[in-house]
Formats: structure tokens, C-alpha cells, sequence
């Protein structure tokens, strides 16, 4: 598992989360889940096969792109 921060989105846990859902159908943990201290990040699980991995984070780099 990996925690990402995605504060410079500009969008809390919850709604990133909900936004990349909606956008490329991956799902990440949303970090508040884990405490308020875990706001601003979201979690990432790597237990999938590469190739599904690798579809998953070309997805999830697309849709940061939209932050930058």
C-alpha cells in the first residue's frame, strides 16, 4: 500500500477519490478514512497483477495531469 498526497488537487480525500472514480474507473482509499490526519492523501493498493497496475497508474497520472 501506498498513501499519495493529493493536496495540491485542491479536492479533499473524499472527492478525489469520487473524481477518479467518476473519470477512469479507479479506485483509491481516501485517506480520512484513516483519521483526520490522513487528509489530503489517498491510498493506493499495489496488490494487483502488473499489467493491471500499470493501466491503473497510467490512468491515475492522466487525471492529475488535469491539477498541474
Amino acid at each position: 500500500y501506498v498513501m499519495a498526497d493529493v493536496r495540491d488537487s485542491g479536492l479533499d480525500s473524499m472527492n478525489f477519490s469520487a473524481s477518479l472514480i467518476e473519470a477512469h474507473a479507479v479506485r483509491v482509499g481516501p485517506g480520512v478514512v484513516f483519521g483526520t490526519g490522513a487528509e489530503g492523501f489517498v491510498r493506493l493498493s499495489l496488490m494487483c497483477p502488473r499489467p493491471t497496475m500499470d493501466g491503473a497508474l497510467d490512468k491515475l497520472e492522466s487525471f492529475w495531469a488535469r491539477f498541474l
